[in-house]
């Protein structure tokens, strides 16, 4: 009986270990003003893309397109996909530019403007990222990109904020959604962590069955 408690133990913690899912958040961003989308994060590694199923595909800063080729890019005026994070470092920004847009750095051989939301959308998720550069290193030390993502770590708990970067933006529609996720889920052991409470309750067992056979031997 004992050994059975201990084998389903052993059982219900390499489920849990198994079932440690990162969390995820869609924040979805209107570019209809300069306040954005502000969340508060826990420490922690966070990867960021275009959230597929969000409120948004992606906006424009003109609120038509024109200019578009057959396919629906390269446009004049169309929908972007960019994005931008403040993580509170004053003029440290990050800032996700698909396109030659306002000055950024950007992906080359594509306008970054497209004819719908859908496309800004799609492009986002097959393009390689490109970014204005942060000031400071320490600053640039605090994201990474990593192919069709953006990456970053926050030491300390902390309000971030996700916005579009233009100016005016009364003439502006739609919006970006973006997956904010976390690499590891809060409250959940790392998993060397699992690994001791799994060689602990082994060790339990083995003590258990042999306190049992010197009771019987005796």
């Amino acid at each position: 009986m004992m050994m059975k408690l201990f084998a389903s133990l052993l059982c219900g913690a390499a489920l849990c270990a198994l079932a440690a899912p990162a969390s995820a958040l869609t924040v979805d961003v209107s570019a209809l003003g300069p306040g954005g989308t502000t969340v508060n994060l826990a420490a922690g590694a966070y990867t960021v893309t275009y959230a597929a199923s969000g409120l948004y595909q992606g906006w424009s800063p003109w609120g038509s397109n024109s200019g578009c080729d057959a396919a629906g890019g390269n446009c004049s005026t169309g929908y972007l996909n960019a994005f931008a994070i403040d993580f509170g470092f004053g003029t440290g920004m990050f800032n996700h530019v698909d396109g030659f847009q306002y000055g950024y750095v950007a992906t080359p051989g594509n306008s970054g403007k497209y004819a719908t939301p859908a496309q800004a959308l799609a492009a986002y998720q097959t393009l390689p990222l490109s970014y204005a550069p942060l000031p400071t290193a320490a600053d640039l030390a605090a994201y990474a990109l990593v192919g069709g993502a953006v990456t970053f770590t926050l030491a300390t708990a902390q309000a971030v904020n996700f916005f579009v970067l233009d100016y005016p933006y009364g003439d502006n529609s739609d919006g970006v959604s973006l997956n904010v996720t976390s690499s590891i889920a809060s409250g959940v052991p790392e998993p060397s962590t699992w690994a001791m409470m799994l060689i602990g309750l082994a060790g339990l067992g083995v003590s258990s069955r042999r306190k049992a056979r010197r009771a019987i031997a005796a």
